[in-house]
Order: C-alpha cells, then structure tokens, then sequence
C-alpha cells in the first residue's frame, strides 16, 4: 500500500491532530511495505499513533469507537489506561487489532491494528534503547503519515526527528562494531539484514507464533533493498561514519554496493567513533558490576577485544529485545481481551505455519 492520502484519512479520522494531541504516526509491516514471497491481501494494516497524552487519547477515543475496545476499556477507559500504564513496565504500547474500516472515498474494506504510545516513552526508548520496541521497528523503513497540519513543527516533533535520526545512527554504529575484523567489509544486504535484526534477535515470538523468514523477507528485492538505501543514505554520510566507512561497488556490472572500512574495525579510533552513537545505557549494561560504576563505559569496551565487546553488546541487546517482547504481550492481553488475543496468537501461528511450508500463505 503506497497510497498516502488513504492512510492519511484513515489517521485523521481514528484520531485528528488538534483534538486528539497526535504528534506523528506511521504505518509499517507488510501490508505497507509488501514483503518477499507473501500475500499481503487479508493481513492487517498495522499504524503507530504517537500522542501527547495517551490516558486523554484513550479516553476520547472510547466514546468515540466503543467497539474498538475490550469489555472492560469500554466501561471505565480512564481507570483502567491510568492503571496498566503505571503498572506495566516496558514499551506501553496499547494495541487494537483486528478493526474493521471501510474508507468510502475508494470503497475500500480494511482491517487496521494501530497502536497508541505516549511521546515520552517512543522519545526514551529512541534515546536509551530502553526497549527497542519502537525504536528497533524505526530502523527498519515505515511510511511516515502527513497529518496535513500547516503548522510549524512543534518543539516536539523536532525533538521527535531528531531522535529518530540518531536512532539510525546507532544502529548502523552497532552493526559496524559486529564486523569481523578479519573480514572489513559488508555487501549492502549483510548490512540491511543485520540491522533488521536487531530487535528480532532475543524477541521469544520468533521462536514461536512468528514467520521464520521474516528478516529476510523484509530486506530481500531490489525495492525493498532501495528503501533501507534511501532510509540510511543520510546516516552513512554523518561525519563519525564517513571518515571510517564508505561505500563502494561490488563490482564493474553491479548496482549493488559494499561498506569498505578505510582504516582497521577494530582499531580503537574506529571502535570509539562507533560507541559515541550506542546509548550510553546500552554501554553501560555491557558491562555489569560495581567496579565498572565510575568508568567511561565506552572506554572499557573499546579496551577490550573485539571479540568480546561483540558478546558483550551483543547479549545487552538481546536481553532489552527478550525482556521488552515478554512485557509488551503480556501487556497486550490485558488491553486487548481474551477474544482478540487468541484470534491474534492463531493468525501469528498460521503466519509461522506458513513460512515453514506446513500451510498455503
């Protein structure tokens, strides 16, 4: 689905800018972005709504679309958001699956699952990594949705942007610190895939209830490879990037291309120009015990060796993606209800079914 101004009337009517507080939203998964060898014809639109305050949000949005809620959000939305929100750690993201939405404009019929995460918490983890719920899926491309507001960016969407932007940063830095040093280089594939795995590596769904080719499927093809191009193009160029990688062609008749370090990857100016992009948390977490509580946490690991700085940071974020994936499903059947967790456990079953040829798609 490439068509914005559908999108934009769908985000616009669930939940307009000036009543609401919505700040930004993006629509991501594979109806979106049609991924390699899957139909994408009955699966659900998938959304990310970011608002000011998502208790007010919920609560408009109640009265507003009753049915899009569980038997007990209907009945006290306030109460019961105020709770799960103060009591539910990791990524808060409150989920309505499985949403019929039919836009009159073309005659479409839809099914939406669109999520609703407060400003502050999309913000902390796209600064700290302190899930990489959000953060991880904002590494991969997502169509961003105009709100067709013709007022200057608020102090909030810049502040948004620009996380957004180190967020990237950081994960190409992370990927680039995973490099063999007896191997300098990674074809551009290499190097989308890796960073599209970051947030699936650890995250128990992939063992089960999950498309085994999933990581594949979103990197392989030349469409889907030139949207991580344009997504990262920009990051590539940052200057504590540029002066230690850059990318040349595969070969004479190839378009494809390979990240060449210029100078060894493992050499300590190249290691630290890479760890000033990691979160500092994410460091700090590598490298567990007292006797590290007043070091510079980057200057312990570029010390290291290569090897295991890449256990150790490698383990830090496998934990964060583990930990985060428990909380948020656990975190989605209160939300959800019974009915909807189960269709939604089925539907990801079946997707798993399917990608190991065990079921037609």
């Amino acid at each position: 689905m490439s068509n914005q101004l559908l999108l934009q009337r769908i985000v616009r009517t669930l939940s307009p800018p000036r009543e609401t507080g919505l700040i930004g939203a993006f629509a991501y998964g594979s109806v979106a972005f049609p991924q390699h060898g899957r139909p994408c014809s009955d699966s659900q639109l998938d959304l990310i709504l970011i608002v000011r305050d998502p208790e007010r949000w919920h609560v408009q949005n109640a009265s507003r679309y009753p049915m899009h809620y569980s038997f007990l959000m209907r009945n006290n939305p306030r109460f019961f958001v105020r709770t799960i929100l103060s009591r539910f750690p990791g990524p808060q993201i409150l989920y309505n699956p499985f949403i019929p939405w039919f836009d009159e404009c073309e005659g479409k019929q839809l099914r939406l699952k669109y999520g609703v995460v407060g400003h502050a918490k999309i913000e902390q983890d796209l600064e700290s990594w302190s899930s990489l719920y959000l953060a991880g899926r904002l590494h991969k491309p997502v169509l961003w949705i105009p709100l067709g507001d013709e007022q200057p960016p608020s102090d909030s969407v810049r502040n948004l942007n620009k996380l957004v932007s180190n967020n990237l940063l950081a994960a190409m830095s992370y990927v680039l610190l995973q490099v063999n040093p007896s191997r300098p280089f990674l074809t551009e594939f290499e190097l989308f895939r890796a960073i599209t795995s970051i947030s699936y590596d650890g995250d128990w769904r992939m063992l089960v209830g999950e498309d085994k080719n999933k990581v594949d499927r979103i990197v392989t093809g030349q469409e889907r490879l030139s949207r991580f191009q344009s997504l990262y193009s920009t990051t590539l160029a940052h200057p504590s990037l540029s002066k230690h990688v850059g990318l040349l062609p595969t070969d004479a008749t190839s378009a494809a291309n390979e990240v060449h370090f210029s100078q060894p990857p493992d050499s300590k100016d190249v290691v630290m120009s890479l760890l000033n992009n990691i979160p500092t948390d994410v460091c700090r977490r590598a490298l567990p015990g007292r006797r590290f509580w007043n070091c510079d946490p980057r200057e312990v690991l570029a010390e290291i060796s290569a090897v295991e700085r890449q256990l150790r940071l490698r383990r830090t974020v496998r934990r964060i993606v583990m930990l985060s994936s428990v909380q948020q499903t656990a975190f989605s059947i209160c939300t959800t209800g019974p009915v909807r967790s189960v269709l939604y456990a089925k539907e990801k079953l079946r997707k798993m079914l399917a990608s190991l040829g065990l079921l037609n798609w």
